[in-house]
């Protein structure tokens, strides 16, 4: 059986897409070496010492993506040895590395990873011969035994082949020694090099292009692209001289090149049995164009023992783009469930369900966390926990005594090395002496200035103000007819206090809020929307601490920092004209019967975690 490819670049594709059945495999035919994988990692390999050496020649300063680029790549992972290493760069946000420091991030280094990671300082010929050894170090760690790494294989090879004629040139020539114009030469002579594959030529399956197709017979023949433009060519031939000069001249034309492409393909039908020509019948897109004429001509001349037949594949098309996920509550599922309802439900797990039940499946009884990866600006999340780790730092002193202008006055002394500290400890070993993370940086301290202005102006204006707890850890079991077994609801407080004898308990956040979110005027649904998450949190937060409250009054609420102008915005609720925000048992006794709801239906074996669609 012979494969025979109209278009030579399907190559890969259809090495990708043969099924497991096929044995023995013959690939005649080049292949260009432009973006075979052993290319790409050159490339690439360029790409990062060019940058390394351009950006600070001294100190050699590697880019994390440029690094991560290589020892991600599939001739490098599984053989450097270096997953350690990755996980300590995306961890500790290493954005720009010395080749020092990560020398020393990874002490047992293999002789792969020196060859990658080898500073290019020497000059071009030495730069080729690393190239050389680290093409020779990948071609020695590929099995031959198996089938796609024998094809890897011959892709090095033909990379290693080029740097050795590169090596050979440079030998000859070595007053051009810029490591830049030894890229630009090297992506030059790899335009034009070709991989050759080895294989068994009397077994197996065989793929070809046309014209390593002469003079051989085949029972059956597939034959891909036969479209116009393709098979045959037709008028593609590049040249500066025009038709009617080639024919004066007798040089020849495109014609001849068809004539060459017809004979061959009628000699593959010679002595065939089955034969396929697949071919694209779309006339506008990608690959298209008007069937071959070859396939036009068959059908013209149909002789009496060929068999014809016409068959049209499509791609299939669901009814419906997506279809939401739907997971059942196995016995495994309601074990977790229960056990977080032991541990603890959070505020944010509950959130977490309103929003989308499948998130909550991952996140909580799954427990799949994001992948880790370095960050290299800011995100909002880690300038929030910045923020938070921040005031509680400053605000620790004061714990169990009420504030003083003076002490708000210390606050501001310490503000820059606390912001900076915890820049340190939070964003670990990122960037943040320019670009967007100055400016984060500069945020976060005007965001804790502007708050500890607000809080002396309060201090101002006769506010007593006591700090009683600062990231309160707070949990309560909560009990219900309804429910099959006590659930524990925890969370932690960003802060409480005690403000004129009222028990204010505060949570801050790092965006917008406006008072629409944490007004609620009808307790009907209060779980069903994730428009009143916050009402759902901070209402959490006020039933955990309800009990050691010494039956003083309660407000718990938010302080926005994007919004501080409007400073503590506390849940209400609004019936009528009347509106409440002091948090009594009655408005608690409503909150619980909306939260047994939910809790109800996390704990339902018969609902299942359906996707929500966003």
């Amino acid at each position: 059986m012979a494969v025979i490819l109209g278009e030579e670049s399907l190559l890969v594709p259809l090495l990708y897409s043969l099924p497991s059945t096929i044995g023995a495999l013959n690939i005649t035919m080049g292949y260009s070496s432009k973006n075979n994988p052993a290319q790409i990692l050159i490339a690439k390999l360029f790409k990062m010492h060019t940058n390394a050496l351009s950006r600070n020649a001294k100190s050699y300063v590697l880019y994390y993506k440029d690094v991560l680029d290589i020892l991600t790549h599939p001739l490098v992972e599984p053989y450097a040895k270096t997953n350690s290493l990755v996980n300590v760069i995306n961890q500790n946000n290493y954005t720009f590395i010395t080749h020092q420091k990560l020398m020393e991030l990874n002490p047992n280094t293999s002789d792969l990873f020196i060859l990658l990671f080898q500073k290019w300082e020497k000059g071009s010929m030495a730069v080729l011969e690393t190239i050389s050894n680290l093409l020779q170090t990948i071609k020695s760690n590929l099995n031959n035994d198996n089938e796609e790494e024998k094809i890897s294989k011959a892709f090095v090879y033909a990379i290693f082949k080029t740097i050795n004629k590169l090596i050979n040139y440079y030998s000859q020539h070595s007053n051009i020694d810029d490591i830049q114009t030894l890229y630009t030469i090297y992506k030059q002579v790899i335009e034009l090099a070709e991989v050759s594959f080895e294989g068994e030529p009397l077994n197996g399956l065989q793929i070809m292009g046309v014209l390593e197709s002469r003079v051989l017979d085949f029972e059956t023949v597939i034959i891909t692209s036969m479209n116009e433009g393709n098979l045959p060519a037709g008028k593609s031939q590049n040249s500066f001289i025009p038709y009617d000069v080639k024919k004066e001249l007798g040089l020849p034309t495109f014609k001849e090149k068809d004539a060459i492409y017809t004979y061959h393909f009628y000699h593959l039908l010679q002595r065939a049995k089955n034969i396929y020509l697949i071919y694209n019948t779309e006339s506008e897109g990608l690959d298209a164009g008007e069937k071959s004429r070859f396939i036009t001509q068959l059908e013209v001349e149909k002789q009496p023992k060929h068999t014809l037949t016409h068959e049209i594949y499509n791609a299939v098309l669901p009814e419906i783009a997506y279809q939401p996920m739907v997971i059942p509550k196995s016995e495994a599922v309601m074990l977790r469930l229960k056990e977080i309802a032991e541990n603890g439900f959070s505020p944010s797990a509950l959130t977490s369900y309103i929003r989308n039940p499948i998130d909550f499946y991952f996140q909580k009884i799954l427990r799949i966390s994001e992948v880790e990866e370095v960050e290299e600006n800011i995100a909002l999340n880690t300038l929030g926990t910045i923020i938070h780790e921040t005031l509680e730092a400053l605000y620790t002193p004061f714990i169990g005594k009420f504030l003083s202008e003076s002490d708000i006055l210390g606050c501001f002394k310490l503000l820059d090395a606390e912001v900076l500290k915890q820049f340190k400890l939070v964003y670990k070993e990122g960037e943040i002496k320019k670009g967007r993370n100055l400016l984060a940086f500069e945020v976060a301290k005007r965001n804790v200035s502007n708050f500890l202005k607000f809080e002396q102006e309060s201090i101002k204006n006769g506010d007593a103000i006591k700090i009683l707890h600062l990231e309160k850890g707070c949990e309560r079991i909560l009990e219900h007819p309804s429910l099959p077994f006590p659930i524990k609801i925890a969370g932690k407080v960003d802060r409480i206090e005690e403000r004129n004898g009222i028990i204010r308990i505060i949570d801050y956040k790092t965006g917008k809020v406006e008072k629409t979110n944490v007004t609620l005027k009808s307790w009907k649904g209060l779980t069903e929307e994730i428009k009143n998450d916050k009402i759902i949190q901070v209402l959490a937060y006020a039933y955990m601490f309800e009990n050691e409250a010494n039956d003083k009054p309660i407000e718990a609420g938010i302080i926005s920092f994007k919004n501080l102008k409007s400073g503590f915005l506390p849940f209400s609720f609004k019936e009528g004209k009347e509106e409440t925000t002091e948090i009594n048992s009655a408005i608690l006794n409503n909150y619980l019967e909306q939260m047994v709801l939910l809790l109800n239906e996390i704990l339902d074996k018969e609902k299942p975690f359906e996707e929500k669609i966003k």
